[in-house]
């Protein structure tokens, strides 16, 4: 991973952590990303350049193992998914990664209980 993407990824949380993590799977066709909204079929994944809508399988879902703000490893054909959406839906889906990621760095009120409950600092 680059270093621009590492700054990138460090503005959604990132850290030494995850980042041992994810070498860990030693799989040059992932990446990671953070999954930013939940839209019943699919989450939209914020990753280092882009934000894509990706599609969890059944089972994932099902066994709800993964929630909004989970760091994944996603596929890099997903980078090439959101690459041939047409300008306007990237745009759009870019817009609202950039409004809940300023959301995040200039919050004026406390987390949902959700948050806080159990533990997790997005």
């Amino acid at each position: 991973m680059n270093s621009n993407h590492r700054a990138e990824l460090d503005e959604l949380g990132w850290n030494d952590r995850f980042a041992a993590a994810f070498d860990a799977l030693d799989d040059k066709e992932l990446e990671p990303g953070r999954l930013a909204a939940d839209y019943s079929t699919q989450f939209l994944v914020q990753l280092a350049r882009a934000a894509p809508l990706a599609t969890l399988s059944n089972a994932l879902r099902g066994a709800r193992l993964v929630a909004v703000g989970d760091w994944v490893a996603v596929r890099k054909t997903a980078q090439a998914n959101f690459q041939s959406l047409d300008g306007e839906t990237r745009s759009a889906l870019e817009s609202y990664a950039a409004g809940v990621n300023a959301f995040l760095k200039r919050r004026d009120r406390p987390l949902p209980p959700e948050f806080i409950l159990l533990g997790i600092e997005p």
